[in-house]
């Protein structure tokens, strides 16, 4: 029995030596790797900025809103501007000279401020003066 172990043993490695390897795996021919065409991006639209302020002058033909201070910003009104009129949807006729106004801009393409959204009302915040109770004793 001691005999026929190695022997076995010795059988079995040069039948793993002299057996053919195994044949490759075939799979199809790859295409190179091209970047894939990523569909064109649309261009976004700038994000919206904040504004607040009296209104110094309107000009309803041309759709124009020019507001007070130190440098007069003139906003352009689109046909996409949201006009609001303490908190219900309104038009640039409920607008006058000196309302307080607040809402988005963004710069359009040609540099013009055009108006996302525009609410008209009372100023809310610190500049706005509240009422105070009268005292009761």
């Amino acid at each position: 029995m001691k005999k026929v172990l190695p022997a076995v043993l010795v059988a079995v490695f040069l039948a793993v030596l002299a057996a053919p390897a195994a044949p490759p795996i075939v799979t199809a021919p790859t295409k190179p790797n091209l970047p894939a065409a990523e569909p064109p991006k649309a261009e976004k639209k700038p994000r919206p900025l904040p504004f607040h302020g009296n209104v110094a002058s309107i000009d309803k033909s041309a759709r124009t809103i020019t507001m007070q201070g130190k440098k007069q910003r003139l906003f352009h009104v689109t046909s996409d501007t949201k006009i609001n009129k303490d908190r219900k949807p309104s038009s640039l006729i409920y607008l006058a000279a000196g309302d307080y106004v607040g809402g988005s801009y963004r710069e359009g393409a040609d540099g013009n401020l055009e108006l996302v959204t525009l609410n008209i009302g009372s100023a809310t915040g610190k500049n706005q003066a509240t009422p105070q109770k009268p005292a009761t004793k």
